[in-house]
Parts: C-alpha cells; structure tokens; sequence
C-alpha cells in the first residue's frame, strides 16, 4: 500500500512492503529505505521535513501505520507469518487464485 507518491505536494514515496517494513522509496536523504516501527518511519520523516521536503502531514503520524505493515508476507502463499506462516501457510481469505495457492499448501503438506 502507498501512503504517498512522488508529485507536486510530495518529495517522498512510502509504501508498505510486503517484506515487513516501510519503505521510503528512492530516498534522497540517505542509502537506507526500510523502517521497521511506526516510530522510525515518522522519525525519518521528519527529517525530510526539516531538510524542507514536501511530506504529507498525515504521514506523521504513527497511527497511519497499522501493525501488519511491520509483519511479513509469504509472497508464495499469500499469508502473513504471524497468521500461518509457521509452516501451516494458510493464504489469505478473498485473495485472487486462493484456490491454486490452497493446493500449493496442500501439496507441501503430504495431502492429496
């Protein structure tokens, strides 16, 4: 999900990312893009803010950023690892080909 994208009232691009972080794309501050807590993305912000940056109010404050944004996908099966993950790989309800992912997990798990 992107919170904000590169335009004429945002110099910042940041996205959730299925890796479990927050990113803050193409950033012209520094080399590191990955924010792991609500808290460091709206610290990093700030920096941008203080270097005169264009940074969407909203996105300074941390509850914009929900506690999933901050877990891991499986880009396999489509589940998050603190709901399946573990090894059960249970793909996410309402997920376009759940069906085919729902035979790729039971495959791996000796079914038929």
């Amino acid at each position: 999900m992107s919170y904000a994208r590169f335009g004429p009232s945002s110099d910042v691009y940041v996205y959730g990312d299925i890796a479990g972080y927050v990113a803050c794309c193409g950033c012209i501050l520094s080399d590191q893009w990955d924010f792991h807590s609500a808290a460091e993305i709206v610290a990093h912000l700030r920096e941008h803010v203080a270097a005169g940056h264009n940074v969407p109010e909203n996105l300074l404050d941390e509850s914009l950023y929900p506690d999933e944004d901050f877990v891991a996908e499986c880009s396999i099966h489509l589940c998050r690892r603190d709901k399946g993950h573990g090894g059960e790989h249970t793909p996410i309800a309402g997920w376009p080909d759940a069906d085919r992912h729902e035979a790729i997990r039971t495959k791996q798990l000796g079914g038929a």
